[in-house]
């Protein structure tokens, strides 16, 4: 946008020069990476040969530089930390640490977009669900996610039923 770039799908009638370069770009970075991967694998196969006694302080030196880095405030460093000892009890516990990861991401996104969902609405005098299910494509995407949550339900009952019967063995 400071350059008078404005995105989106326009941006391949508007700026093809640009759009292009882009993709060019891309795919020549793909061609670089397999290459870069067929050529080294034999030599990247070595870092599994590395102790973690040596992996482990490195990647922590690293990841607080780079929190450091960020802002140039040890205020950074001491979230990392702390976040870095959440992380460890979590693991020590079973919790897992993905759905967290996933929910700190998207959460503002959602955010964001349940409030303007509220607004919108709330102008039309339409209940929160009724405006969400207005669409075909909404209510196929509910669907679709009922259906996968009563799949992951039935293959935990299985599980859970597999792993009683072979403790009961």
């Amino acid at each position: 946008m400071i350059h008078g770039i404005v995105l989106g799908p326009s941006l391949f009638v508007n700026r093809p020069d640009v759009a292009f370069t882009f993709l060019y770009g891309m795919l020549l970075t793909v061609v670089a990476m397999t290459i870069i991967g067929a050529v080294g694998i034999k030599y990247f196969s070595y870092i599994l040969k590395i102790k973690m006694e040596y992996i482990v302080p490195t990647v922590l030196v690293f990841a607080l530089f780079g929190a450091y880095s960020l802002r140039n405030s040890l205020f950074d460093v001491f979230i990392a930390i702390v976040l870095g000892i959440v992380g460890a009890v979590f693991k020590k516990i079973h919790v897992p640490l993905a759905p967290i990861i996933i929910g700190v991401v998207l959460g503002p996104l959602i955010e964001t977009n349940l409030a303007r969902a509220m607004r919108i609405s709330g102008a039309r005098d339409m209940p929160l669900w009724e405006y969400l299910l207005a669409s075909p494509l909404s209510k196929g995407l509910v669907a679709l996610v009922i259906i996968m949550l009563l799949v992951v339900v039935r293959m935990r009952r299985k599980e859970k039923a597999a792993a009683k019967e072979t403790k009961n063995v």
